[in-house]
């Protein structure tokens, strides 16, 4: 820029005319790609800074909120399966007398069953295999199988 200033100086008007064409015609080409291609920066737009900023505590937020709303459902789950655990009252079946005859009658033929035996008992009474064993080992205990 100084050497052109020197040159326009010392120059004729009649050439300085074009001389200053040239250069405004440069600076007018810089200004114009400054305007067309500016250079991102989040100081140049504090606004879109700003959106973006907004932006993204909106989404943090609602995340915030599926998360306090799943734990409320999990929460109430819960506290619904805890009443009706609660609410569930087990009765107590008896024995009838043609279950405790085929016990009776097992009990006194060998003192132990086998699993296969205990689980063919299970099936012959209607009762569970655990109530069988229960009922064996109760038994045994009493005496009642000498």
């Amino acid at each position: 820029n100084k050497e052109k200033q020197v040159l326009v100086q010392d120059t004729p008007t009649s050439l300085k005319l074009p001389l200053l064409e040239e250069c405004n015609k440069q600076a007018m080409g810089q200004i114009s790609s400054m305007v067309l291609n500016p250079v991102p920066n989040s100081t140049q737009n504090p606004l879109i800074e700003l959106e973006v900023q907004q932006a993204e505590r909106k989404e943090e937020k609602e995340k915030e909120d599926l998360d306090d709303k799943l734990n409320n459902i999990i929460e109430s789950t819960k506290r619904v399966f805890k009443k009706a655990k609660k609410d569930i009252k087990y009765t107590r079946n008896r024995k009838t007398c043609s279950q405790i005859a085929i016990l009776e009658k097992e009990l006194v033929g060998s003192g132990e069953i086998s699993k296969e035996r205990m689980n063919q008992i299970a099936a012959e009474t209607g009762l569970r295999k655990s109530q069988v064993y229960k009922w064996f080992w109760d038994n045994r205990r009493k005496g009642k199988g000498q």
